[in-house]
């Protein structure tokens, strides 16, 4: 394989412009030993080699050309550029400066619309799920496809790192908040901690994170900027989730029992209150049992990749268990979508998935089990909408748990969500099973038997 053909799988199978650097640290060691140690390393004379050509040390600037470069932009430099096969170091343009291939920009920044790391406003917005850096909007900053903390709306997301510029946590990698429009930024005006608050734009960043909360006191309202564990107060209205306030900081109270947040329950006493109030109830999670060790709303939490320790569905946002209001569209509940970030997130999350109903198009803004629902085009993979809640209780059914033996579909318990009398593919047990159809919750994932018509036991659905 020749060294283009090989620069371009590496290119390739990194999948954004970030993993460029990491195929190359990979291999610098080998590269070095095939260019030889003093390939390259030699001084050039000042302002000689062009653009993309290689140099002889980090910050050997002097050796670069300023040809092309506009008056007051972006200089060149002599840096890494992210390419392995052209040299260790190379004459390069920083974010913003002038380009015509990914190989004059420095580190992993990419050439779009002829600037590194930015230009092109075509792709996706921002918290939209993706693969690949390229398929991300780069209008109004560099966009990478990472991580933006919240598990239900994908695996990785269109999103912006600490300093971009942004309108909604979605929109934010890692657990970075969108402060004052900015990924990780600061307000050091602002609502003060306790004070009565709708979001958590509102409050002052001024002596660390603050967000807007339940602060555990039943008189001042239902939500108010305040602070999880380990954070600075002057009085327990300044700390989220019923901490009190402690020598000046925000911490737990009453032990309780011995379980984890997160953990199986079937009474509060057994769960540990360190760091503030926890329940035994359902955590919004199917496959880790029907109640658990949770916090409600402002309550301090640490799990931020599947919330396990927020109460139906809330989502661990920086440190704290809250809805999901910020970065979310505006299609309803029911509404036809193509992705998490079009659906409207009022009154808890919600996500781009299917519900169940051919007729309405494959995917739709729904809710998952325990979310909040007023008919069953709300919920999603086929649970039913109970008492308002998908999934939720209601009628049960019968009796027959799920992989039995039936004869009707009113025989089998409809506890989790729509239970049918068919057939699940599994010759030895029976012509009819109590099973679940494709989005289905599931649990024999060695045999499938919960499943319908021959359906896998996938991560927990049928599938």
């Amino acid at each position: 394989m020749d060294e283009q053909r090989f620069d371009d799988l590496a290119r390739a199978l990194a999948g954004g412009a970030s993993r460029r650097r990491i195929v190359k640290g990979m291999m610098a060691g080998l590269a070095g030993a095939l260019l030889g140690s003093g390939r390259g390393r030699a001084a050039r004379a000042q302002q000689t080699v062009a653009l993309g050509g290689q140099c002889s040390a980090f910050g050997a600037n002097a050796e670069c050309s300023q040809a092309g470069t506009p008056a007051g932009g972006v200089p060149v430099i002599c840096s890494d550029n992210g390419v392995l096969r052209d040299g260790t170091f190379n004459c390069c343009r920083n974010a913003g400066g002038v380009c015509s291939a990914d190989f004059q920009c420095c580190g992993a920044a990419l050439c779009a619309n002829g600037i590194c790391g930015g230009g092109g406003t075509t792709g996706l917005p921002l918290g939209s799920q993706c693969t690949a850096t390229s398929q991300c909007s780069q209008a109004g900053g560099a966009v990478v496809c990472g991580d933006n903390g919240f598990l239900r709306d994908g695996a990785t997301n269109c999103c912006r790192n600490e300093g971009g510029v942004c309108t909604g946590e979605a929109g934010c990698c890692g657990a970075l908040p969108c402060v004052n429009g900015v990924c990780g930024g600061t307000a050091a005006s602002g609502l003060p901690p306790g004070a009565l608050c709708t979001a958590s734009a509102e409050c002052s960043q001024s002596g660390g994170p603050t967000v807007c909360g339940g602060n555990g006191v039943a008189n001042d309202g239902a939500l108010n900027c305040c602070r999880a564990e380990g954070g600075a107060c002057a009085n327990a209205a300044a700390c989220c989730g019923g901490l009190s306030c402690t020598n000046g900081v925000c911490s737990g109270g009453a032990t309780g029992g011995s379980l984890a947040l997160g953990a199986t329950c079937t009474a509060a006493s057994q769960c540990s209150q360190q760091g503030g109030a926890v329940v035994c109830t359902d955590n919004g999670i199917a496959p880790d049992g029907s109640l658990n060790c949770c916090r409600n709303a402002g309550g301090a939490c640490t799990d931020a990749n599947n919330s396990a320790g927020c109460c139906g569905g809330l989502y661990c946002l920086d440190g704290v268990c809250g809805e999901r209001t910020s970065g979310g569209g505006t299609v309803p509940l029911g509404g036809s979508c193509n992705a998490t970030g079009q659906c409207l997130q009022a009154g808890g999350a919600v996500v781009c998935g299917d519900n169940g109903i051919a007729s309405d198009g494959p995917l739709n803004c729904c809710r998952n089990e325990g979310g909040v629902c007023t008919g069953e085009a709300g919920c999603c993979r086929g649970l039913g909408c109970r008492n308002g809640v998908c999934g939720g209780g209601g009628a049960t059914g019968g009796t027959l748990p799920l992989q039995a033996s039936c004869t009707a579909s009113s025989q089998c318990s409809q506890q989790g969500g729509t239970v049918v009398c068919a057939d699940n593919g599994i010759g030895t047990d029976g012509a009819l099973n109590c099973c679940r159809n494709a989005g289905g919750f599931c649990t024999a994932s060695s045999n499938s038997s919960s499943c319908c018509g021959g359906l896998l036991c996938v991560n927990g659905r049928c599938q």
